[in-house]
């Protein structure tokens, strides 16, 4: 969800080698190609209607295409959205782990609205968007992931609980 920390993750798992894909990007450079401008509107337009008429999975389909990695190489997916993309992945990634991030709404909003002062959306319209990934299927998804932090502290806390799952992960135990 937005706000939950993806993009502070993504960095972290970055810096420990990791390669990272957003499934935004993914949408973005298919608009891109398709001479769509690209903003915040027209990226929902486009991803609802493409998932319309191409199925829920189709940008997990086409950001695979675009996976290009070595064996072995670990590998960090942003921004999934639903169940159809996150089982064509899991299919197409045989080891692939699944981590939600989650935070209370009034949190994240907040967390947006110091991100980018520019792009200041009313709580309202955070909600409207809340609850059009919530159609889209995020709900659903985010309830068979197998771990979730809950992100409610500061940058150091996250960090800390995402050093501790990597390392319950590599041993093979459960993290608590």
């Amino acid at each position: 969800m937005p706000g939950s920390g993806k993009t502070e993750v993504a960095r972290m798992l970055q810096e420990k080698g990791f390669k990272v894909f957003e499934m935004s990007s993914a949408i973005k450079e298919m608009m891109t190609e398709r001479g769509i401008e690209v903003n915040v509107k027209s990226l929902e337009d486009f991803a609802m209607s493409s998932r319309k008429l191409q199925g829920m999975g189709v940008f997990a389909v086409e950001l695979a295409k675009r996976i290009k990695v070595k064996k072995g190489q670990d590998v960090l997916i942003s921004g999934m959205r639903n169940m159809d993309e996150f089982a064509y992945l899991k299919r197409y990634f045989k080891n692939m782990v699944i981590i939600a991030l989650a935070a209370p709404k009034k949190l994240r909003f907040e967390r947006l609205r110091r991100r980018d002062p520019k792009h200041v959306i009313t709580y309202k319209e955070f909600v409207y968007r809340e609850k059009t990934n919530m159609r889209e299927g995020i709900g659903g998804a985010l309830k068979h992931a197998d771990y979730i932090i809950l992100n409610t502290g500061s940058f150091a806390e996250l960090k800390k609980s995402v050093n501790y799952l990597l390392g319950c992960i590599e041993k093979g135990k459960i993290a608590y």
